[in-house]
């Protein structure tokens, strides 16, 4: 959506699992190889012309260095930081959970700590 910061991602392709999809599109926007994705969260929004499920999953660099390849803008944004950045409002809940330090995807499963090079931060992306 343009004039949005965004969670790097995407659509899937038919036949594509949700963890290659997200694999692909980090390719192709951001060009670079991620660790197995974990599962995080499912967040359903209705717009008035149509309903989005988003499945956000949590994964590190592995390889590469981050550019803006499909985007304008790449930045690593601390939680605490996000509430500066305007998101769709599909987006929104997941800015809200991450402000509050939300760490699992279930009351009792946490997710296990990934390090990368952002420090604990999070890649967002805009077009402008």
């Amino acid at each position: 959506m343009g004039g949005f910061w965004e969670f790097p991602g995407g659509k899937c392709e038919p036949g594509e699992s949700l963890e290659a999809c997200l694999r692909r599109e980090l390719r192709e926007e951001l060009g670079i190889e991620v660790t197995p994705p974990v599962f995080f969260r499912i967040i359903s929004h209705a717009y008035p012309e149509k309903t989005v499920e988003l499945h956000f999953f949590r994964c590190s660099i592995a390889a590469g260095e981050e550019r803006a390849l499909g985007c304008d803008e790449v930045r690593w944004v601390a939680a605490g930081e996000l509430a500066g950045y305007e998101f769709p409002p599909a987006d929104r809940p997941l800015v809200e959970l991450l402000q509050k330090g939300v760490t699992c995807h279930a009351a009792s499963d946490p997710l296990p700590s990934l390090p990368h090079e952002g420090g604990g931060q999070v890649g967002v992306t805009s077009d402008e």
